[in-house]
């Protein structure tokens, strides 16, 4: 109890973890795009989630191309 190791996590997560989970969920299913919430519906814009995909696909190709 002394060293401090007697209370809960913080409520966010512990950082370490929430990278290294981040890293994983990058490496399985590539960079995450974040995007507002529509607070009128709460539904997800298919359209908006595939045209931000495109675009980091993009920059992701112009990266790889000025390595070139």
């Amino acid at each position: 109890m002394r060293a401090g190791r007697n209370q809960y996590a913080p409520m966010q997560g512990v950082a370490r973890l929430r990278e290294r989970i981040a890293a994983k969920v990058a490496d399985l299913c590539g960079t995450p795009v974040y995007l507002s919430i529509k607070t009128t519906d709460y539904r997800v814009d298919w359209d908006e989630v595939n045209d931000a995909k495109k675009d980091q696909t993009l920059e992701q190709a112009a990266e790889i191309l000025c390595r070139i």
